[in-house]
């Protein structure tokens, strides 16, 4: 079955026999791999019926054009050695669409999209993937990802929703074929207040009910010049409830009480602890003439279902966890008979989001001809430099350190007969002496004519 037979069929709502499908793809592979020289060249369209070698979990995109379109819209610096995917995973209501990849042992180049399909337009140039990707069919075998080398936004287009990226990605390990690139938490945008009113009248503030409880147990944090050994016991904090909603529209947060303690105005925040929602923040006043008014002090305490403080150490140890509620309780020293003239704000931070578990599989092209690696051990500069791989989307070096930190340089350049070609930095981690770091090219490489590699003062010559 043809490649555009393919389409047809699925255009028709018909699944074809995925056996003859399996085998013209790996003809079409043998086929692309048989004429391929050592300078990258850009994939024949045919590849495209890849995508139909797929997990079960996973959905082909039968939008026949998609792949070219996207290449002829962006021109992406990678076009040359990408090979189209066009597969998607949906989860509530996000349509998450590999278009492309370019894979060479850890190192890859990805092209995808994001849509909210529901209509809602939730997307926002903002948006974020807030636990990154992972490698592996499910969760029990992923790996994640030794960190992005760089995330685009090459467009975000508002009339459909929809979110185009660029993703240039280093693995600890070689990326296994079929590639399988994961997430589950997606951020959609982050909503910054600052001084927002909340509203609540002041004026019929009072004594409050309170609850007993025991400072170096409970209180995980103090916002103070001064510490626990300085709180009295006994102590107490407002009784927790839910007097009034915050002016965020979320209900992952609200204004537990205020009260009045010993000549001061407390007022006491709760947030559910969660990916989404409120992250933090803080109360303030403003006062009659304008001004801002902080804490004099806050304490800070994990709660339970109930809105219970607990202590968050034996918590863990029972239920593997962390509590489901925080607690922030802000004190004030103003003019308890002038408090109608004032008007508690809030400064903070709300995230929208969505989890789900985002999963797309396809095999891709076997690329290890275009690939070199040299694993002599190299020393320079208290770096051991032990697996080095260039690759046409850039390089990666991994080892061992015996100074404060591995190699950093912000610049590599690539030897050739036609000059230097200057690679830059792109991130890397440290951890326990090892280091894995990368710096990437600005469009495809050549491999097979570069002479030598170049950090820093160390010249290594390419076999």
């Amino acid at each position: 079955m043809k490649g555009h037979e393919v389409i047809n069929h699925l255009v028709r709502g018909e699944m074809p026999n995925i056996e003859r499908v399996r085998e013209n793809c790996h003809r079409a592979a043998a086929t692309l791999n048989a004429r391929r020289t050592a300078g990258p060249k850009r994939l024949i369209p045919a590849i495209i019926t890849f995508a139909l070698l797929l997990a079960v979990s996973t959905t082909v995109f039968a939008a026949f054009g998609g792949f070219n379109w996207f290449m002829q819209r962006f021109n992406p610096a990678f076009a040359d050695v990408t090979e189209p995917i066009m597969v998607y995973s949906e989860e509530q209501g996000i349509r998450m669409t590999l278009i492309g990849v370019a894979r060479f042992e850890n190192m890859a180049v990805v092209y995808l999209s994001l849509q909210d399909i529901t209509g809602a337009n939730r997307l926002t140039q903002s948006l974020d993937f807030r636990d990154g990707f992972s490698i592996g069919m499910d969760e029990s075998d992923a790996a994640m990802l030794g960190f992005f080398t760089q995330r685009n936004l090459l467009y975000f287009d508002e009339a459909t929703n929809t979110a185009y990226f660029e993703i240039q990605i280093t693995a600890d390990a070689p990326i296994a074929d079929p590639l399988s690139l994961g997430t589950s938490l997606i951020a959609f945008e982050v909503v910054s207040f600052e001084s927002e009113p909340i509203l609540i009248s002041l004026s019929e503030a009072s004594t409050a009910d309170m609850l007993p409880i025991i400072p170096r147990e409970h209180i995980s944090s103090m916002s103070s010049a001064w510490g626990l050994g300085d709180i009295k016991e006994p102590y107490e904090i407002l009784l927790p409830g839910r007097l009034a909603n915050m002016p965020t529209n979320t209900e992952t947060h609200w204004i537990s009480g205020v009260g009045i303690v010993d000549g001061q105005l407390r007022v006491q925040l709760i947030r559910l602890v969660d990916e989404f929602g409120a992250s933090g923040g803080f109360l303030s006043l403003i006062s009659p003439t304008g001004e801002t008014i902080y804490a004099a002090f806050a304490t800070h305490l994990w709660a339970d279902q109930s809105l219970t403080p607990v202590n968050l150490s034996r918590y863990l140890e029972t239920y593997g966890q962390s509590p489901s509620y925080r607690i922030d309780e802000f004190v004030f020293d103003v003019d308890i008979d002038g408090l109608a003239n004032y008007t508690i704000v809030f400064t903070g931070s709300v995230t929208h989001g969505a989890q789900g578990n985002w999963r797309i599989a396809a095999d891709t092209a076997d690329t290890a001809n275009q690939v070199i690696a040299i694993i002599n051990d190299i020393w320079t500069q208290g770096n051991l430099y032990e697996f080095i791989t260039l690759s046409p989307i850039g390089l990666q070096a991994m080892g061992s350190f015996t100074a404060y930190r591995g190699p950093t340089p912000h610049v590599v350049y690539l030897e050739t007969p036609d000059g230097l070609v200057e690679l830059r930095s792109a991130g890397g981690s440290f951890s326990s002496g090892r280091f894995n770091v990368s710096w990437q090219a600005e469009s495809p490489l050549d491999t097979s004519a570069v002479t030598a590699i170049m950090i820093d003062d160390l010249r290594i010559v390419v076999p």
